[in-house]
């Protein structure tokens, strides 16, 4: 399946601007911690997703050995996040992607 684009996927994008790239770098932050909390790989999700080179799901499904209903859960839970912590500003410029 082709890769869908999101929020994170825009602002990823874009990350020679500075409020992209500390957005960007506040998600990863906090998944790498949360995998440590929680014995999960959200992160290693998250830079598959966002921060590599994948042509598709499928790639990710094969490599990390998860369905692709799992990869829509953690997508939909990263833009909600990012949603969460990105400012008005961002939001409005990329309003036209928000799942």
């Amino acid at each position: 399946m082709n890769k869908r684009t999101d929020f994170i996927d825009i602002i990823s994008r874009n990350r020679d601007n500075p409020q992209c790239y500390k957005l960007i770098d506040d998600l990863r932050s906090y998944y790498e911690i949360n995998d440590l909390d929680t014995n999960n790989f959200g992160g290693k999700i998250f830079d598959a997703l966002y921060l590599q080179n994948y042509e598709s799901y499928d790639e990710i499904v094969q490599d990390y050995g998860i369905a692709l209903c799992t990869i829509h859960r953690y997508r939909l839970r990263f833009n909600r996040l990012a949603l969460m912590l990105a400012p008005d500003e961002l939001k409005k410029r990329f309003q036209s992607c928000k799942n």
